[in-house]
């Protein structure tokens, strides 16, 4: 079976448009782990946005979700 030469072209345009955008970078393949999220929870309460510990925990797992979300659409 012959490969399709314009949907291989496809693949590689979204290939290097994954790598040149940082804030997919291996996102799709990282799951949302307790890990990740206390690593973003931490970010957030050192911005000016910063609530309460839980606060910060919620929001960054709900970040991170709606990023996994978008990536894997």
């Amino acid at each position: 079976m012959e490969e399709n030469p314009e949907a291989a072209q496809d693949a590689e345009k979204m290939d290097r448009r994954e790598e040149e955008n940082p804030r997919m970078h291996g996102a799709a393949r990282k799951p949302v782990t307790q890990e990740r999220i206390a690593e973003r929870a931490h970010l957030i309460s050192q911005s000016d946005q910063a609530g309460t510990d839980e606060e910060n925990w919620l929001r960054a797992e709900r970040e991170l979700r709606e990023e996994q979300e978008l990536l894997e659409g």
